[in-house]
């Protein structure tokens, strides 16, 4: 048990320099190494084929998403969601948010944009008025001048020389009326324009906020552009996928509709695994739902740098992409849980040593062969790869096959 307990403890420290996996296979079809806590530790010959696990899910790497729309409000409410996985058509309703404020907002702007229309048709009605009372004006001034005209135009040697100036002086005055009345009309034409291009103005603003409101509104009732089934989108606050009654930003991603023919595993490792991990290794993929069938795959990529998941720990996670050689449609669907096995290089014609036989001390792999006589002396030895039992070893002339070593490192002095 105490032998069980320490391989434990050591297989998670290698995992720093090697990763985990399936066990060995001794060359030239030998027995593998005799498993429980008394079976010699023996250093053997064979193949070392090491495997890393990984969990993750099915994603879709196209499809159409359905975000929260933009409206004057930061924050909306979604009222109603779809069950997920339902099949849908173009057009038919994924999601409804709350419109409750867009609604009064819509209900104010219509109310300004009447007020705003009655105003303009007041405003017409006064300035049809005015002009009629400005040509009027002008009309009884240009009669005034002409009168005052035929007045001036009597000889001096009829009216006498005082009535003459006065005439004179009454068609002065006549002219001056006259132009007073034309700057008057042409003054009350301008300021009407004026006043109804303001006017104008603002009513057309107000249009296009109504009718971005009343887009905002239809917006507010998420529709289908594409069939197929559809996924929740993950809420960024809360580390889960949305549902009815969250409280959602404008382009936050509400639903989609994956692509399935653009379906990859994305998986997540921990830094101390991540190194062990390239394009192009090979993988065995198996879904959670059918682990009884295994699709071949490959990784396709490992992100460069790490990040923090505060649900899963401390530790820096990388994800993992991997591509699935054959998909079987009929089965595989987006957001179904994978467990990969990715295959590491394997290492033929090496020598095994059983990892309970190891002990690290200040980062170097010891191990103590038995002896007959002489007590034990450690040896360190410089492994190449791991497994879940085994380390690889060089041939260096350190170890030998068939060498049998001392379990239970814990006891043994240091040499």
């Amino acid at each position: 048990m105490k032998r069980a307990l320490r391989s434990v403890g050591l297989a998670a420290a290698l995992a720093l320099a090697t990763g985990c996996g399936g066990p060995a296979r001794p060359a030239d079809g030998a027995p593998a190494a005799e498993a429980g806590p008394d079976a010699p530790l023996i250093v053997r010959r064979g193949t070392l084929e090491p495997r890393l696990l990984l969990t993750g899910a099915l994603v879709a790497q196209r499809g159409a998403r359905y975000r929260a729309p933009f409206t004057n409000s930061w924050r909306m409410t979604l009222k109603w969601l779809i069950d997920e996985g339902t099949p849908v058509r173009p057009g038919d309703a994924i999601a409804r948010l709350d419109p409750a404020t867009l609604g009064a907002e819509l209900e104010s702007l219509q109310l300004s944009l009447e007020g705003k229309r009655q105003e303009r048709e007041v405003l017409v009605a006064s300035g049809r008025r005015d002009r009629i009372e400005a040509e009027l004006a002008l009309r009884r001034a240009t009669i005034a001048l002409e009168k005052a005209e035929l007045q001036a135009q009597v000889p001096e040697t009829m009216v006498g020389s005082k009535d003459y100036r006065q005439r004179q002086l009454e068609r002065d005055d006549a002219v001056r009326g006259r132009d007073q009345a034309l700057l008057g009309l042409a003054t009350q034409e301008r300021a009407q324009q004026a006043r109804l291009a303001r006017l104008e103005l603002e009513i057309r603003a107000l249009e296009e906020s109504l009718a971005r409101s009343e887009s905002s509104l239809e917006a507010m009732t998420l529709r289908a552009d594409t069939a197929g089934s559809v996924l929740y989108g993950n809420h960024p606050w809360y580390d889960r996928k949305v549902r009815a009654g969250d409280t959602v930003t404008p382009s936050q991603t509400i639903a989609e509709i994956p692509d399935p023919s653009s379906l990859v595993v994305e998986a997540w490792t921990n830094e101390a695994d991540a190194h062990r991990i390239e394009p192009g290794l090979s993988a065995e993929l198996r879904l959670d739902a059918y682990p009884e069938r295994a699709f071949p795959g490959r990784v396709t990529s490992v992100s460069p740098a790490g990040e923090e998941r505060e649900t899963w720990g401390r530790s820096r996670w990388f994800r993992v992409v991997l591509a699935i050689d054959a998909p079987d449609p009929a089965v595989a669907r987006p957001g179904m849980s994978v467990r990969a096995e990715v295959l590491g290089a394997s290492q033929p014609g090496v020598l095994l040593v059983p990892i309970d036989a190891v002990r690290v001390r200040d980062g170097r792999y010891l191990v103590a062969p038995a002896r007959p006589a002489g007590g034990p002396a450690e040896r360190e030895v410089r492994p190449s790869g791991a497994d879940a039992r085994f380390l690889a070893v060089p041939d260096d002339g350190t170890l030998a096959e068939g060498m049998v070593l001392l379990g239970g490192l814990d006891d043994v002095p240091p040499a």
